[in-house]
């Protein structure tokens, strides 16, 4: 008995070759992104978040980004000490207050919510490397309800430009 074919069948390459071209799309511009975990008992005052980077696929103005994922946390504000620094230069050292009620957040479920906080925009080089450190400065000695903190750089997005057409006669 001779085995029927499916007539896509040959198609499924392809089709497998797109889904994974449109999944690696996904990260866009960015460049970097990384969370630290909070410690279940709370993130402790004398607690510095850092995020060493070492060096970047390409030089250019770099959009540095606040990635929070909360659970319960029992405020509607957060005041934060961070700090930016390139081949050891301070670029930025600046005490930020968050309004997480009228933030973008980007995901919402009950008890949990994402937010993302734009930081600072900075010039850097494929050879730079960088370092963010994090502190917070809320009253409570061991500030609960924080999943993870993180920091996403990333290249604005590119607007593609129409080439220049010259004719000479």
């Amino acid at each position: 008995m001779k085995r029927k074919t499916n007539p896509i069948a040959p198609y499924y390459s392809l089709l497998i070759l797109l889904m994974l071209a449109a999944l690696s799309s996904c990260m866009g511009n960015v460049s970097y992104m990384a969370f630290r975990t909070i410690d279940p008992k709370g993130w402790s005052q004398m607690d510095t978040l850092s995020y060493p980077i070492d060096s970047l696929e390409c030089h250019g103005s770099y959009g540095i980004h606040l990635l929070l994922h909360t659970e319960e946390y029992p405020y509607t504000n957060l005041a934060l000490n961070i700090t930016v620094k390139q081949d050891s230069v301070l670029l930025l050292d600046t005490v930020a207050r968050y309004d997480l009620n009228t933030s973008s957040a980007v995901r919402s479920v009950p008890h949990r919510s994402d937010y993302v906080f734009p930081l600072c925009e900075v010039e850097l080089c494929d050879t730079s490397s960088m370092d963010v450190y994090i502190n917070h400065l809320m009253k409570d000695s061991h500030l609960k309800g924080l999943r993870e903190v993180g920091i996403r750089l990333e290249l604005p997005m590119r607007k593609l430009q129409e080439p220049e057409w010259r004719v000479s006669w």
